[in-house]
């Protein structure tokens, strides 16, 4: 009986790591959607290789806010605060590649209306680089989430 009732246990709990196996590994834009879901604070914003925050020449604060709405998409504002103290916002859409990586946006209000950029991703916890081409400009944006 001692036997049949281990053996049980074990079978029983190798079923349990097996669904939840299946479960997390259905949708691993879920976990990175969830993760990227919030407001981060740029600490480093370059154009062209030209750094752009806090060096008299640009932005004194960068905001992204990201919310989801979909499996693979959701809606992004970004708040510029200029050295001046003048403000800028951008907004639209985004949607994520397949597996996480890449991240397409769809400007829809503010100064790049219009426009679509796809940028490279890296999101690890708390940190978050993006990387890509818009307007004809490199941009480089390393954040941490608020």
């Amino acid at each position: 009986p001692f036997l049949m009732i281990k053996s049980t246990t074990i079978n029983a709990l190798i079923s349990l790591i097996i669904l939840s196996v299946s479960f997390t590994s259905c949708d691993p834009l879920r976990s990175v959607l969830k993760l990227l879901e919030g407001d981060w604070e740029v600490k480093s914003f370059t154009e062209d290789g030209v750094e752009l925050m806090n060096t008299g020449a640009g932005f004194s604060s960068f905001i992204m806010e990201f919310e989801e709405y979909g499996e693979s998409e959701g809606e992004f504002s970004w708040t510029f605060i200029l050295e001046n103290g003048g403000s800028d916002v951008v907004s639209g859409d985004y949607e994520l590649n397949d597996d996480g990586t890449e991240v397409e946006f769809t400007f829809k209000v503010g100064a790049l209306t219009g426009e679509i950029a796809d940028f490279d991703m890296d999101l690890e916890g708390e940190d978050l680089e993006l990387s890509g081409n818009i307007a004809g400009f490199r941009w480089v944006i390393d954040a941490e989430k608020d």
